[in-house]
């Protein structure tokens, strides 16, 4: 199995223009290392990992050190690969057990008197973050996030049927104008009872989802939510990947050029990434 990979992160670390900011640095030099991953070149993967951590002076997010361990693992360089697992960011913050425990990339260690510690690790993270989570509060942003495509999914059949400049599709544009409402008051009342919802108590998937339905909405709707956002990731209650989205969406949104490169395409014709301006 391909390892594991934050969606937001590999959007993020897709190669733009940058300037010569270590941040933006690293996150180009993870870009490469990805895709020599993917072109099956596991050890230049592996040092260009290192590369990239040594300008973040070894400070990195538990993804990108599990990311690198997998590089290492399959260059067949097991001491590399377990520095990474045994760094205190994979120990304090790691909580994929689900997935380490199936993933081919690491299938190699498995006999390795190391593993068996490092799954008790992982396996107490998860446990901890499991019990901060509001699975209540997720689920309710799942349904708002299903409510929300299930506006949208009839439009091109919609389009086809009955014309875009028709009353049929004024009357139908208006019920997607009603049910993005109704989506926005119920966003707005959870936030007014508790805060913008932290990573802990939404988990990765909840944090995905909150995201989605905020910027599906339109710009006034959603700017307002941007200070909250930006509050909660000062307090690293939030994800920073999230906040680069949000911002990148808004400047889209009116036509502005984007900073972090987060609003992708892909070219119908020639299958390559495109960055939107």
């Amino acid at each position: 199995m391909k390892k594991i990979t934050n969606l937001i992160l590999l959007i993020l670390t897709t190669s733009v223009s940058f300037g010569q900011n270590p941040s933006n640095e690293y996150y180009k030099l993870v870009t490469k290392a990805d895709s020599l991953y993917e072109a099956k070149d596991y050890l230049n993967s592996g040092l260009v990992y290192s590369r990239a951590f040594e300008i973040k002076g070894w400070k990195i997010r538990a993804n990108d050190r599990y990311n690198a361990a997998c590089s290492w693992a399959l260059a067949k360089v097991p001491d590399s690969s377990f520095y990474q697992l045994e760094s205190k960011e994979i120990k304090r913050s790691y909580t994929n057990y689900d997935h380490t425990i199936i993933d081919e990339d690491l299938a190699s260690l498995h006999n390795d008197k190391r593993w068996a510690a490092l799954l008790k690790e992982v396996k107490r993270n998860k446990l901890k973050k499991e019990a901060k989570l509001n699975s209540i509060l997720v689920a309710e942003l799942k349904a708002l996030n299903d409510e929300n495509q299930n506006l949208l999914k009839d439009m091109p059949e919609f389009v086809t049927k009955n014309g875009s400049n028709t009353q049929k599709m004024l009357a139908f544009n208006k019920t997607i104008d009603e049910g993005k409402t109704k989506i926005k008051q119920k966003i707005d009342a959870i936030i007014a009872k508790d805060g913008w919802p932290s990573s802990d108590l939404l988990g990765l998937k909840g944090e995905y989802i909150l995201s989605a339905l905020v910027m599906s909405l339109d710009l006034k709707d959603s700017k307002k939510y941007l200070p909250l956002i930006k509050e909660s990731v000062k307090k690293g209650e939030s994800m920073p990947e999230y906040l680069a989205m949000y911002e990148d969406r808004f400047l889209t949104m009116q036509n502005k050029k984007q900073i972090y490169g987060t609003q992708v395409g892909q070219d119908p014709q020639t299958k390559h990434i495109i960055f939107y301006h």
